[in-house]
């Protein structure tokens, strides 16, 4: 590393730490994002010493005529820590601000989504939008924290119950029944239409509240199980597959 790159990566290194004050105050994403500063602050601080190092290493080279094999090997470590450090501080705010990887656990979302699948989530102030898969936080509900379905409640929709039986109904919205991609309509018991109802005024879905469904109609725990959720808890959109390859529709 030269003198001259290493003053490159401090001012890099900066940049990068403004950035990521500067964004975090502009509240731009909905995923809590303790782990993702601590690593970042990690990355920083090693940045900064592995920088600060080099510096004093270039300086010294000149005092050295013949430079040993440790002195050598030290001079390529500071070099490759710096990259490493600046690379994962920049790795780092991309998962906190922009899209974060994540697992499929169940089978709710199928034939869309497989449990065990990978996809990417994008997060970067998502605003939800009709069909749209998405993650949303349910905190402390049955096991899980995070749940993935697809959006087909948006607020100001007209939301209707139709009976079918003398214990399911069909939830028809905007006068159309609901039916998963498979085909499959979406029943709901008694207790699933009092939980939608808690978010409805008027026949309307309130201001900031949306219906989810899973695709597997018949398989999935979804808003008529926990009723419609916030927009406030709806962290992301699902929008690649990552294993099995291929995308999100």
């Amino acid at each position: 590393m030269t003198l001259k790159k290493a003053y490159q990566t401090l001012i890099f290194s900066i940049i990068l730490m403004v950035l990521c004050v500067i964004i975090y105050a502009l509240d731009v994403t909905k995923l809590d994002l303790t782990w993702g500063m601590t690593g970042f602050a990690i990355a920083a601080v090693m940045s900064l010493f592995s920088v600060i190092l080099a510096i004093q290493t270039v300086r010294h080279t000149k005092e050295v005529t013949q430079p040993g094999f440790l002195f050598k090997y030290r001079y390529e470590f500071l070099d490759w820590l710096s990259f490493l450090s600046v690379s994962m501080m920049a790795i780092f705010m991309f998962f906190m601000f922009i899209a974060l990887p994540s697992d499929v656990k169940h089978s709710s979302m199928n034939p869309t989504l497989n449990s065990g699948d990978r996809v990417v989530v994008y997060h970067f102030n998502y605003l939800p939008k009709r069909n749209d898969v998405v993650v949303t936080y349910m905190l402390d509900y049955i096991e899980d924290e995070y749940y993935v379905k697809r959006v087909y409640g948006m607020p100001g929709d007209q939301v209707n119950f139709v009976n079918i039986d003398s214990v399911y109904s069909s939830i028809w919205i905007n006068g159309k029944r609901l039916v998963s991609t498979s085909g499959t309509t979406y029943l709901v018991d008694q207790a699933g239409i009092n939980e939608i109802s808690e978010s409805i005024s008027n026949g309307r879905l309130d201001d900031g509240f949306y219906i989810i469904l899973g695709d597997n109609a018949n398989g999935s725990t979804d808003s008529r199980s926990f009723g419609a959720v916030h927009e406030k808890d709806i962290v992301g959109k699902v929008i690649f597959r990552l294993w099995p390859l291929g995308g999100v529709s």
